[in-house]
């Protein structure tokens, strides 16, 4: 799995606690009201208290089912971003809460937040280092490129150069007219050996 994809599932694992909390939150805080009022005398109490009850059970439900979802990936992310251990202790909370009959949702959700920002940020990151990778990649082709074309430059000019010169030892008829030559000059014998070695 990429980093990418670890903080995509991060990010998705905050907002299922966030949304689960915000629920559990707004169904305590009405049931609360309407067994405070009037109304809670009239015959609902039991049904009420039971919707409070299934709300934390099921709060307790999505917390566990994130702090072990959240685990797993924090072993397979090698526990390099904080982000899973917030939103780890952001469920253990919100699971104890639960457990206890309470909804404090700003712990949660602070938690949260701050673990959805430290999962961007490594989103961030790894975008920079996909981006320099394949920048990287693309410099190293370029400059590999440019490193055949110049090594195949000094090839053709080196096959060139023997007709070059060629061109070059062989004067035209008008420069041949043209430069004087000197005829004073030595002919050198080949025969290297001494005159008085050809008796023996």
């Amino acid at each position: 799995m990429t980093e990418q994809s670890i903080a995509k599932k991060g990010i998705i694992l905050n907002t299922v606690l966030i949304i689960a909390t915000v629920v559990a939150f707004i169904v305590i805080k009405i049931t609360n009201q309407y067994l405070t009022s009037n109304f809670g005398l009239s015959g609902y109490y039991m049904e009420m208290f039971n919707l409070q009850r299934a709300t934390l059970i099921g709060l307790f439900i999505v917390s566990l089912v994130v702090t072990i979802c959240s685990a797993v990936l924090m072993t397979k992310n090698h526990g390099k971003n904080t982000g899973f251990i917030l939103l780890i202790v952001g469920a253990v909370i919100a699971g104890i809460l639960a457990l206890l009959g309470l909804v404090l949702g700003i712990i949660t959700w602070i938690l949260c937040g701050v673990s959805i920002t430290q999962f961007r940020k490594l989103q961030g990151e790894s975008n920079f280092e996909s981006n320099l990778d394949f920048g990287a990649v693309a410099e190293l082709k370029k400059s590999s490129d440019s490193a055949n074309s110049t090594q195949a430059a000094p090839v053709q000019k080196a096959e060139t150069a023997p007709a070059e010169q060629e061109a070059e030892a062989a004067p035209t008829e008008q420069e041949a007219e043209a430069v004087p030559v000197d005829v004073d000059y030595e002919v050198k014998s080949e025969d290297n050996s001494p005159s008085g070695d050809t008796e023996a």
